[in-house]
């Protein structure tokens, strides 16, 4: 019987197991509190910092550029302009709306009297791009410097001072 008891006494004084339980809840808690941070906090917080200007503040700053240097450099727009990508079948298209910046107001007159040829030679270069082509963001500026080489063989070299998209619509 003092076995027993001895037994029972040994059994009572161990320390309890702690509750994996519990460690397994804080675990389970941080995870949803970093992933909800991570998530939904951090892009909302992000657009607060990040300001992604749009194309008509893009053309007002590149006419403030110029204007800084001492030189007005008018924006010419070739507005609406609509085609069909290559290997479409004429089920998809593009409509698109270029703004170009010339180096003086003597050139925007030359533009405005060669806006037919100008116009003619964007939907060449778009004309030959495909679909996959067209909706990747990342060739965008090589669109833009491929339009400026050639309305400079068109105007002469250095006139375009940029090229801008301020309409991009693929459907």
């Amino acid at each position: 019987m003092a076995e027993t008891q001895n037994e029972a006494d040994t059994e009572v004084a161990a320390p309890p197991a702690k509750s994996k339980l519990g460690i397994v809840i804080i675990i389970a808690a941080l995870t949803v509190g970093v992933g909800m941070g991570a998530f939904v906090a951090g892009p909302t917080i992000a657009k607060r910092f990040v300001h992604k200007p749009d194309s008509a503040t893009v053309v007002k700053e590149a006419r403030a550029e110029a204007e800084k240097a001492g030189k007005e450099a008018p924006v010419l727009l070739l507005d609406n302009l609509v085609l069909n990508p290559a290997n479409s079948g004429g089920q998809r298209f593009l409509l698109v709306s270029v703004g170009v910046q010339v180096s003086d107001p003597a050139a925007n007159d030359e533009m405005k009297k060669r806006e037919i040829e100008a116009r003619d030679a964007v939907l060449r270069v778009f004309g030959n791009k495909t679909v996959e082509e067209l909706s990747d963001v990342s060739r965008r500026e090589g669109f833009k410097t491929e339009i400026k080489a050639i309305l400079d063989s068109l105007l002469g070299p250095k006139v375009v001072r940029g090229v801008y998209f301020p309409q991009f619509v693929i459907q």
